[in-house]
């Protein structure tokens, strides 16, 4: 069970997320956006709404429309971003770079994972100069958690996992159907995610990743 203080960062966080500049208004919809901060209910999210605001966090004039973090909740959340171990919003995927697997990553994984209101990844997301397995070190390290598709066994995918799982990340397991069957004997009794195409896979992830953390912090638009 989570903490009160636990609770109240990750609304911080989440907020801090959503927000487009130091300034700006963020929408906060109890019915929708209790989860953000691993609320149960939309009650307790008004409880840590009300907290930061009595601790100078947050200013609103509106109750279910929209917050603005002040100076000082800027600095905590800076804090928090200092001593967290992770980046709330990021979700690291593994899986093969082979071409025939591309629609796995643009119509699959990268969409699921943004709906479920997270930020997905790769190795080669972004442009680097550095050494592709230093980068994937130091992302695995940064991440919230990993999702490793296991189709076609790449022994990449699995070196990353087991990195995650030793750095205390949680893995999400996905395979194709097909592939079912030549799961390695170590890491078959781990539940998977098991697919058809891509856009099976899409909305099997945004659910795996909603049932076991919730939604995420990034909106969807």
């Amino acid at each position: 069970m989570r903490k009160v203080r636990e609770k109240l960062d990750a609304l911080m966080l989440g907020l801090a997320i959503q927000s487009k500049h130091p300034g700006a208004d963020v929408p906060l919809i109890f019915d929708f956006d209790h989860t953000l901060a691993w609320c149960e209910t939309e009650d307790e999210l008004g409880f840590h709404r009300d907290s930061a605001i009595e601790r100078g966090f947050l200013t609103s004039t509106s109750r279910e429309v929209e917050v603005c973090i002040s100076a000082a909740g800027w600095d905590f959340v800076d804090k928090i971003r200092s001593s967290a171990p992770f980046s709330a919003d990021l979700v690291f995927v593994a899986m093969s770079f082979n071409s025939k697997y591309n629609d796995v990553w643009s119509a699959g994984l990268r969409p699921g994972i943004e709906l479920a209101g997270y930020r997905a990844e790769r190795a080669d997301s972004t442009p680097h100069a550095g050494r592709i397995d230093d980068r994937i070190i130091a992302m695995l390290r940064e991440c919230r958690m990993a999702v490793v598709d296991v189709t076609s066994q790449n022994q990449g995918a699995y070196f990353e996992a087991g990195f995650a799982l030793g750095l205390g990340r949680p893995v999400i397991w996905t395979v194709q159907e097909d592939d079912l069957k030549n799961l390695h004997f170590d890491t078959r009794q781990f539940l998977h995610v098991v697919w058809s195409d891509a856009e099976d896979l899409r909305f099997k992830t945004r659910d795996r990743l909603h049932a076991l953390f919730g939604r995420g912090p990034v909106k969807i638009i």
